[in-house]
């Protein structure tokens, strides 16, 4: 109101009506600081959860029924009109036959004297395909006098209330509303977190800058924190390096502990879970010098690979003469260059490897 007046004394200066300004000095407070009714967004679940109430919603609000009010939600957050644009719309205001679905909305219902057309959510032109099939022409679709009379925020927080959804919650500079225009706040905040640009979005507000814009277009701290989390990772290799912040994060840093074998085993004992019947150090080898040679490189160094299975057969790989040939009943010879050994048939078999190595 101060910079209404204010500009008006200027008028009258430059006419020459008045001598000069007399309030030229004062000064305007700061909006930030003194906000009155500041309104949120709906979040996705909450706009689901109150179109589904209102729906079914028995209660009528001058002369609008839960159907006509899911109906004028849906299409408040689905093209971002104010309630008084909404309220002006006929069933001719909708092209809804074309595979691009609008509805226009005349220069002289809009706030900024400008012809309107908006494009449609296909899932909104669906619900309005129906909704309008039996309205008369010519006549407001939600008309009455829930605009004029600005009852559009009691009308939506009855609907509010039956869906369990908070009419107002704590905000950092004083309580936020969800009421009729919030659905405005909403259409261009759900906009904006689907990645439309603001120059973008702006068209679609009808607003004459990007600035106003922003501030339709909420930002949580949530929405923050998604952001950040976009950034490269810019810290220098060396200390807590990625890789050991991925491994203190699974858990996993640090040596690995220490197998411990049942106390039936010899120390180069396979444990029971790998399949295979306990694998011993051939009779007469120290357990020392068979973790200096190491299991792996004993069958290796002799140029025998076994083959991974279920160890019920043994095979030499890359020379001739290491087959196993199964001798009488009960019994087993195995071959190795010039060696060869009868064994059990119910020995294991890695067993006999590493006794012929």
């Amino acid at each position: 109101y101060l910079h209404a007046v204010k500009q008006f004394c200027r008028w009258l200066v430059r006419d020459r009506r008045m001598g000069d300004n007399p309030l030229a000095h004062l000064q305007g407070g700061n909006v930030k600081l003194d906000r009155r009714h500041d309104r949120r967004e709906l979040e996705e679940e909450e706009l689901r959860s109150l179109l589904a109430v209102t729906r079914a919603s028995e209660r009528t609000f001058r002369g609008l029924s839960g159907p006509d009010r899911y109906a004028l939600y849906a299409t408040a957050c689905g093209t971002g009109f104010r309630a008084s644009a909404l309220a002006s719309l006929t069933p001719e205001s909708f092209d809804l036959n074309d595979d691009l679905p609008t509805v226009t909305l005349a220069a002289r219902r809009n706030k900024s004297r400008k012809l309107k057309v908006q494009p449609l959510p296909p899932d909104v032109a669906d619900l309005l395909r129906e909704y309008l099939k039996d309205r008369p022409a010519g006549q407001a679709i939600w008309g009455g006098t829930w605009a004029s009379d600005a009852r559009g925020a009691e009308m939506i927080r009855g609907d509010l209330e039956a869906a369990g959804i908070p009419y107002e919650v704590p905000g950092p500079d004083g309580p936020l509303y969800a009421d009729f225009h919030a659905l405005r706040h909403t259409y261009l905040t759900l906009g904006g977190r689907a990645g439309i640009d603001l120059r973008t979005l702006q068209e679609l507000a009808g607003h004459s800058t990007p600035t106003l814009t922003a501030r339709y277009s909420h930002r949580r701290l949530y929405d923050l924190a998604g952001a950040v989390e976009k950034l490269p990772r810019f810290l220098p290799a060396g200390g807590d390096s990625s890789e050991a912040a991925a491994l203190r994060a699974t858990g996993t840093e640090g040596p690995a502990a220490p197998v411990q074998l049942p106390a039936s085993c010899s120390p180069v004992a396979q444990t029971p879970d790998s399949g295979c019947e306990g694998v011993r150090v051939a009779e007469g080898e120290t357990a020392n010098a068979a973790g200096r040679r190491g299991g792996a490189s004993l069958v290796q160094s002799k140029g025998l690979r076994l083959i991974e299975g279920d160890c019920d057969h043994l095979r030499g790989l890359g020379s001739a003469g290491r087959e196993p040939s199964t001798g009488g009943s009960g019994y087993r010879n195995f071959r190795f260059g010039s060696s060869s050994r009868a064994y059990s048939a119910s020995l294991p078999p890695l067993y006999v490897a590493f006794s012929m190595i």
